[in-house]
């Protein structure tokens, strides 16, 4: 049940372009959230309640270092996402192949 409830917060988290702009910049390279504001030009309020929302889910952990929260991709949640895919991908692969041919019977 917990792990429903996890992917539920996940794909919530993930359904927000800007939210998923976070998760590529950080993809690259740990930020602060300073500067993930300065980079997506938002209000540092706007930025934090974005990186509040990744980290409820765990997808972002944020440590200080000094004066500054940096933040950076939680690979133990981003496993947890992907191993759900995982198991639907079959599925859509099959369905994509059907599809294909399909079109290929009718074209």
């Amino acid at each position: 049940m917990e792990t429903n409830q996890q992917l539920d917060k996940i794909f919530f988290a993930l359904a927000d372009q800007q939210r998923r702009q976070i998760v590529v910049l950080l993809s690259e390279q740990q930020h602060s959230i300073s500067q993930l504001a300065q980079i997506l030009e938002l209000k540092m309020a706007h930025a934090s309640k974005l990186i509040s929302i990744l980290e409820e889910c765990g997808l972002v952990e944020k440590h200080k270092q000094g004066r500054q929260v940096f933040c950076r991709l939680n690979h133990h949640t981003w496993q947890q996402a992907l191993t759900f895919m995982s198991l639907i991908e079959p599925f859509w692969h099959k369905r994509m192949k059907n599809l294909s041919q399909f079109i290929e019977d009718n074209h």
